[in-house]
């Protein structure tokens, strides 16, 4: 494809946050992403926690925004 087809193409945005054991955290960058201008097109939370609260506070704000949501689970 070339260059100038592949501008006329719409950008797909994915935001990647990682984080572990730092729910509160996590839910602050989670709501800094939702109130850009131009929100992302996915939500990728990879996860090292241990517990779940994480997730939950991640699926809560993320449902109300309705934006596709992908938890990766990382454990050691």
């Amino acid at each position: 494809m070339s260059r100038r087809q592949n501008a006329s193409l719409p950008t797909k945005i994915s935001a990647i946050v990682p984080t572990r054991d730092r729910p509160q955290e996590l839910l602050v960058a989670v709501e800094s992403i939702l109130r850009q201008d131009r929100p992302p097109d996915e939500l990728i939370v990879v996860d090292q926690s241990v517990g779940t609260a994480a997730k939950r506070l991640v699926e809560s704000a993320v449902a109300e925004a309705r934006l596709p949501l992908r938890l990766v689970y990382v454990h050691d």
